[in-house]
């Protein structure tokens, strides 16, 4: 049975496509944070490598913030199947 949107009322689809977009938006902007090193100087041998390796912490850090999001997503979605319905809050 299809789910009939009222005034007092809306799709738990929506809900659910709000928490998605959120996090979607969280994890981009994260992946967009990432800079590269202004001081990089490829034409050295082996320069891009030891460039890299200092930046090991930061991708670390990234890696981790990355995967606490998309626990989180993990997490809700079964959250989500338990909502019946939503409702608006009148203040």
């Amino acid at each position: 049975m299809k789910s009939k949107e009222t005034k007092d009322t809306l799709s738990k689809h929506r809900l659910e496509a709000l928490l998605d977009g959120v996090f979607a938006i969280a994890m981009t902007i994260l992946v967009l944070n990432i800079d590269a090193p202004a001081h990089l100087n490829i034409s050295e041998p082996g320069a891009l490598s030891n460039a890299l390796q200092k930046m090991i912490p930061t991708f670390f850090n990234y890696v981790i913030s990355f995967l606490i999001l998309a626990s989180f997503i993990f997490f809700i979605s079964p959250i989500c199947l338990l909502i019946l319905k939503t409702d608006f809050i009148d203040t």
